[in-house]
């Protein structure tokens, strides 16, 4: 992972010390493991480097909320979708940084790490980045068109990533149901990517599966204290209660038309649906 970070450093991909988990990131990642260590090509899954690098020393993570909840009982990451519930991203040993921040910097901690743990395949580690461009391109117009990620785990890594990035970018970073815009000079976004059906029911990780959310309507939904209607209006479960008076009140939106994207063929699935406001009180 270290190697892939650095190239992305190179690449101009990634410029401060804040690594977000993007396709390029997992998809480089991936490549790289195939090209360096090809006999354990089929267990390149970045969400246990991203947990376990952290006792480098070189590697940390930046996490909100209970991440013991995106753990085994064996203290290994679940998945890396699981994993991005609680952590916002990963950052660098100051010293680390310092080195990713110049040419010479880069040029060592390649050859270092080559040197100490590919020597056999130092020159399969050229001209990777072409074939990860194509590879999340590819990746990018499969979910763009509507299609389902294969059980490829490897695949489901990067489409993971390309779903948190890809929701709130198709919905303008504007939540579905509050309208309220919001994004950062940062190379993140303040909404959340929120799956109708859970990822963990079928892992199924397509745009008509998702909807941008801010985080406190994301809890409500995944909580089935609101829904969507059949003509996309904001439903409330009768269990749901606001004490006092408040400006990010919850019940203001009910009935309210959702904030949807331009292009039809990216609006939540009506199935998915249906099946979501089953068991809900209205």
């Amino acid at each position: 992972m270290l190697l892939a970070i650095t190239q992305l450093f190179e690449e101009g991909a990634i410029k401060e010390n804040r690594i977000e988990f993007t396709p390029e990131l997992v998809a480089m990642f991936q490549k790289m493991g195939e090209r360096l260590s090809p006999e354990y090509s089929s267990r390149l899954l970045i969400h246990l480097p991203i947990y376990h690098l952290q006792s480098s020393g070189l590697w940390s993570l930046k996490t909100e909320g209970e991440i013991a909840r995106a753990l085994t009982s064996s203290h290994s990451p679940k998945s890396l979708m699981a994993l991005m519930e609680y952590v916002q991203y990963g950052f660098l040993s100051s010293d680390f940084y310092a080195a990713m921040l110049n040419p010479a910097g880069r040029i060592l901690v390649k050859e270092t790490l080559i040197e100490s743990y590919f020597p056999h395949a130092r020159f399969r580690f050229q001209d990777v980045s072409s074939e990860v461009k194509e590879y999340v391109k590819q990746i990018e117009m499969d979910f763009l068109n509507g299609l389902a990620s294969d059980q490829d785990e490897m695949v489901y890594e990067t489409r993971s990533s390309l779903f948190k990035q890809q929701v709130p970018k198709l919905y303008s970073y504007r939540c579905a149901i509050s309208g309220f815009k919001m994004s950062t000079t940062l190379s993140t976004s303040l909404l959340d990517a929120c799956h109708i059906q859970p990822w963990s029911v079928n892992h199924l990780d397509t745009i008509q599966n998702g909807i941008c959310l801010s985080p406190l309507l994301h809890r409500a939904f995944d909580r089935k204290l609101i829904s969507i209607s059949e003509d996309y209006r904001l439903i409330v479960s009768e269990d749901f209660m606001e004490i006092g008076n408040s400006p990010h009140s919850i019940l203001q939106f009910k009935n309210n038309p959702l904030h949807l994207p331009s292009n039809e063929a990216y609006w939540p699935d009506q199935e998915l649906l249906a099946e979501h406001r089953k068991g809900i009180r209205c």
